[in-house]
């Protein structure tokens, strides 16, 4: 939602850089077309950065995720309105920080699952 002001300031936006790019797409992303050489199949596309746009290229980058392993599952056969209990071991690494993770039982013969976990998280690793 935008008011009107708004909307026709981004169309003058988009004006503007028709004419001075000869070309326009709108999209989702900060990309936009610079060079174009079908003969060479070559296409160079470069990112608008807004110069008001508050943050910068890596804001949200926290590092590579450090993955968690699968020790051991234990799943004994169920009986139709018996309880049964499943455990699952996970192996963490010491840096991993906080873990958030979820595990289901799927019914074999839908293909739908029948349970699904409610553990919030592992505790953060010190």
């Amino acid at each position: 939602m935008m008011t009107r002001d708004e909307a026709l300031a981004r169309y003058r936006a988009a004006l503007d850089w028709h004419n001075k790019y000869s070309h326009l797409i709108i999209s989702q992303g900060p990309f936009y077309l610079y060079a174009i050489d079908t003969a060479k199949q070559y296409i160079e596309l470069r990112a608008y950065r807004d110069p008001k746009y508050p943050y910068k290229p890596g804001a949200f980058y926290f590092g590579a995720a450090t993955p968690a392993s699968i020790k051991a599952i234990n799943v004994p056969t169920a009986v139709v309105g018996q309880p049964v209990s499943v455990s699952v071991s996970l192996e963490v690494p010491q840096d991993a920080g906080r873990l958030y993770y979820k595990w289901g039982i799927i019914d074999a013969t839908t293909g739908k699952f029948i349970y699904t976990s409610t553990e919030p998280r592992l505790p953060r690793r010190r």
